[in-house]
């Protein structure tokens, strides 16, 4: 008997016993009749327009990005040193992009410039994040 497996959406042989008994009762798969066929193809079809688009809206967005310098002024203290971090949550709301679209091996703790990945599906590019201190050069604690 053929049936649909539901997780994957494939096409499988099966027994008759197997697919009446446990597959189809469970909700894990269903008869492969016409209509459900159809019914997979069209989802497979809406699946793929899907993934094209989103592939471009990643490369638009990696153009947009390219070679982009991004100032973040930030309190520091004496040495350089923030007070706080910069994560990649900040980064996110900086840039106006998703935290998981930055990769930040860790967050960032003095001032300087910064070499910052982003990851748009397959698209990978380097944005360089420039720190500096709120005032210029940091004031010093009395």
């Amino acid at each position: 008997m053929k049936v649909i497996i539901l997780d994957t959406n494939k096409v499988k042989e099966v027994a008759v016993g197997y697919a009446a008994n446990y597959l189809i009762p469970k909700g894990l798969a269903v008869i492969a009749d016409e209509k459900n066929l159809q019914k997979l193809k069209s989802n497979q079809l809406a699946a793929e327009s899907l993934q094209k688009k989103q592939q471009e809206q990643n490369i638009q967005l990696a153009k947009k990005f390219q070679n982009k310098k991004v100032t973040v002024k930030v309190k520091a203290g004496k040495k350089g040193k923030l007070f706080g971090t910069i994560t990649k949550k900040e980064l996110g709301k900086i840039l106006n992009l998703d935290k998981h679209n930055i990769e930040l091996p860790q967050p960032i703790k003095k001032l300087g410039e910064y070499k910052i990945d982003l990851k748009f599906g397959s698209q990978k590019i380097k944005v360089t994040v420039i720190v500096e201190a709120e005032n210029g050069n940091p004031k010093k604690q009395k």
